[in-house]
């Protein structure tokens, strides 16, 4: 069985290659096939097709001419995202989708920042990350709305009821008072 401190590991990987991704896109390094290949091998290895969706920005090659403007985004917008809550439940049920794809029964949600400055402090998505065999995979996102609370970005629903939380794991407190005052009650 997987543990949370598994998870707080694939989320640094998977954090640090996003970000490593959006620096190479942004400075033009290699050509963009071989960026499209990056992106794809990063997906088949930490992302369930389902959740793919989520992270369009890394499938974009600049069109900005300016490098000075790509260059700043990199020096003053971009940072690395950070976790703040990992929850683990247990007696999970998937979309058949997913479960048809040998996913086990408990899986991890995770609280997260985005990869931007200014969202940078405060919980921005919750990624749920799952077993399937002995790989842990990001199978879908959440991202809050204004008016219906957290809401999964897919077009059909890939976690179908989460269970119960039998452990939790807090790391830095994020900054907004209604994410603080979630995080302060686990």
């Amino acid at each position: 069985m997987r543990t949370i401190k598994d998870v707080e590991l694939f989320l640094e990987q998977f954090f640090d290659r996003e970000y490593e991704l959006h620096i190479n896109r942004n400075k033009l390094l290699g050509t963009r096939g071989e960026y499209i290949k990056s992106v794809s091998d990063f997906f088949k290895d930490n992302v369930y097709v389902t959740a793919k969706s989520n992270f369009s920005s890394l499938n974009v090659w600049p069109k900005r001419k300016d490098e000075s403007k790509r260059l700043r985004f990199i020096d003053e917008i971009l940072r690395r995202r950070k976790v703040f809550v990992i929850e683990h439940y247990n007696g999970v049920k998937l979309d058949s989708t997913i479960e048809n794809g040998g996913v086990d029964s408990y899986l991890f949600l995770c609280y997260v920042s985005d990869c931007n400055e200014i969202t940078n402090n405060d919980y921005f998505e919750r990624f749920y990350v799952a077993v399937f065999g002995d790989d842990l995979k990001l199978v879908a996102v959440d991202s809050m709305t204004h008016d219906e609370g957290w809401k999964e970005i897919a077009e059909f629903p890939s976690i179908v009821k989460l269970g119960e939380r039998t452990k939790v794991e807090k790391y830095d407190a994020p900054v907004d008072e209604k994410d603080l005052e979630h995080y302060n009650s686990l």
